[in-house]
C-alpha cells in the first residue's frame, strides 16, 4: 500500500504535470508556491509589484481571468474573503492546504474554521485519495478543496483494509455509505469527511466487537444534497456524529441544520466530534489525532457514553 502527502504533491512540480498532461487547464494561477515550471501563467508572491497589497494583486489578477486557480500554501483563507465575494461570476477552483489540525507549524494563522469564508455558490470537497483529488480538478463550477496535512493513499483500491470500494464509483461519488460493507447498526449515524475514513473504519471496527454497531457515511462533497440512505439510517437512529477536523462553528452546523431541514428531520440529536484544538501541542499529525482526541479510540467513547 502506497500512500503520499497530497499537501506535498500540490505544492510540487508533478502537480502542474498532471495538469498539463490531462489538458486540465487555467488561464492564471495564484499561489504563495513558487512553481519553477512556466506551464500557466503563474502570480506568485515574487511577482507581485511592491507597490501594491496581496489582495490589490490578486484582486488585478482576478479581474482578468475567467477561469483561475488559486492553491493557498502558508496564507490562510481569511486573506481571499473580499475577492471570492466580489468575482462571483467567475469560476474558481481554490485548494486550500494544512487545513484543520495541519495548520498548526505550517499557516501563518491556524486554519480551523475555513468553511467560514467560503462563498455559497462553491462545492466544497475532501477528497478520499490522490485518484478522487484528480477527478474532483476536472468537474465544472466553483470548487473548494480542502487538504488536511495527512496520508492519502493513491488509490482506495490498493489499501488492503480499505479495499471495498468500486472503482466505477469513485469517479462520481460524493457520499459513500459503508453500510453494504457491514459497517451498519441502530445505534447511530456517523457522517465523516473522506480525510477521516480509515478512523472512521477502525471505529466502526471495535464497535461492531462491542456490539454496539453504527451506520458509516464518508463524504467527499461536503454540501452535497443527502441521499435516501442517510435519510433513512437518521430516521432510525435519531442519532447523528458529524466527524470533521474543522471547529464547531456556525458555518459547519448550517451545512448539517440546512440538510436536517430539508429532509424534515427535526427530532435528530446531532454531535460534533471535532478536535479539541487547545490541547495541540505538536506539528506530527501522527500525534495530533490523539492528542486532540480526534483518533478513533475517542470516537469510539463519544458512541458509547
Amino acid at each position: 500500500m502506497q500512500s503520499l502527502y497530497i499537501t506535498e504533491y500540490i505544492a510540487s512540480e508533478s502537480f502542474l504535470q498532471y495538469l498539463q498532461e490531462n489538458a486540465i487547464s487555467y488561464d492564471a494561477l495564484l499561489s504563495d508556491v513558487h512553481y519553477i515550471s512556466d506551464i500557466f501563467n503563474q502570480y506568485s508572491l515574487i511577482n507581485k509589484p511592491s507597490e501594491l497589497s496581496l489582495l490589490d494583486y490578486r484582486d488585478a489578477v482576478l479581474s482578468q481571468s475567467s477561469n483561475p486557480l488559486i492553491i493557498l500554501h502558508q496564507l490562510p483563507i481569511s486573506f481571499l474573503t473580499p475577492v471570492l465575494e466580489k468575482y462571483a461570476e467567475k469560476q474558481i477552483t481554490l485548494i486550500n492546504l494544512y487545513t484543520g489540525m495541519g495548520s498548526f507549524g505550517k499557516k501563518l494563522l491556524p486554519e480551523l474554521d475555513d468553511l467560514s469564508y467560503i462563498p455559497q455558490r462553491f462545492a466544497i470537497y475532501e477528497p478520499l485519495d490522490l485518484v478522487n483529488f484528480h477527478d474532483i480538478l476536472s468537474k465544472e463550477g466553483s470548487k473548494y478543496l480542502r487538504i488536511p496535512h495527512q496520508h492519502f493513499p493513491e488509490s482506495i483500491f490498493s489499501m488492503e483494509d480499505l479495499g471495498i470500494i468500486d472503482q466505477q464509483l469513485i469517479n462520481t461519488i460524493e457520499i459513500l455509505s459503508l453500510k453494504t460493507y457491514g459497517y451498519t447498526g441502530d445505534n447511530a449515524t456517523l457522517l465523516t469527511s473522506a480525510a477521516n475514513f480509515s478512523t472512521a473504519l477502525q471505529a466502526g471496527t471495535v464497535l461492531q466487537e462491542q456490539t454496539t454497531p453504527i451506520d458509516i457515511f464518508i463524504i467527499s462533497k461536503l454540501n452535497a444534497e443527502w441521499n435516501t440512505e442517510i435519510i433513512s439510517s437518521l430516521k432510525a437512529t435519531k442519532n447523528l456524529i458529524v466527524m470533521i477536523d474543522h471547529q464547531a462553528d456556525k458555518s459547519l452546523q448550517s451545512l448539517i441544520t440546512t440538510q436536517l431541514q430539508n429532509h424534515n428531520l427535526n427530532d435528530i440529536e446531532v454531535i460534533y466530534f471535532v478536535p479539541e484544538y487547545s490541547k495541540q501541542t505538536t506539528v506530527f499529525d501522527e500525534f495530533a489525532m490523539e492528542q486532540t482526541g480526534f483518533d478513533a479510540e475517542n470516537l469510539v467513547k463519544k458512541i458509547i457514553r
